[in-house]
C-alpha cells in the first residue's frame, strides 16, 4: 500500500490545509479508465449538449467564486481580488465556448493545390500534464 502523502499547505500561515495519499498504480489504473470513460462520452455529446455542460461549469464557478477564491487564496497566497478575478476569467471563457462550441470545432476548408484540404479538430483523448500552479482554475 503507497503510504506517500501529498500536502496542501496555505504558504503564508503553513498551515497544512489539506492532505492527500498518493495513488498507487491500481488506483491511477482506475482513474485513467473513468477519465477515459468521460472522453468517450463527451465525444458522443452533440454540441449543444456540450454548449450546455460547459455554461454549467461558468454558472458553477460564478454562484461559487468567494469559497473557490478563498481557496485558491489559501493554497497560493495569491491575493483574494487575483483569486476572484481568475475565477471570473474562467466562467466568461465557459460563456464564449458554450456559445461558440461547434464554431471552435467545425472543420475548416483550405485553399491548397490539393484536391481537398482542411483543419479538422479530433480528440486525442486523455492526457496528463504536470503544469506549474499559479493559476490553477485558469489552467
Amino acid at each position: 500500500m503507497n503510504k506517500n502523502i501529498f500536502k496542501s499547505i496555505n504558504p503564508f500561515t503553513q498551515k497544512v490545509i489539506e492532505e492527500y495519499i498518493a495513488l498507487d498504480d491500481n488506483g491511477l489504473e482506475k482513474k485513467v479508465a473513468k477519465a477515459k470513460a468521460a472522453q468517450r462520452h463527451w465525444a458522443n455529446l452533440t454540441f449543444d449538449e456540450r454548449g450546455d455542460a460547459i455554461r454549467k461549469v461558468g454558472s458553477y464557478l460564478r454562484e461559487n467564486k468567494q469559497a473557490l477564491a478563498e481557496l485558491l487564496t489559501a493554497e497560493m497566497g495569491k491575493i483574494l481580488s487575483e483569486s476572484k478575478g481568475e475565477i471570473e476569467k474562467c466562467a466568461v471563457q465557459c460563456d464564449y465556448y458554450a456559445q461558440n462550441t461547434e464554431g471552435v470545432l467545425a472543420t475548416q476548408i483550405v485553399a491548397t493545390d490539393a484536391r481537398h484540404s482542411a483543419v479538422s479538430y479530433e480528440p486525442v483523448g486523455v492526457v496528463l500534464a504536470i503544469m506549474p500552479w499559479n493559476f490553477p482554475f485558469w489552467q
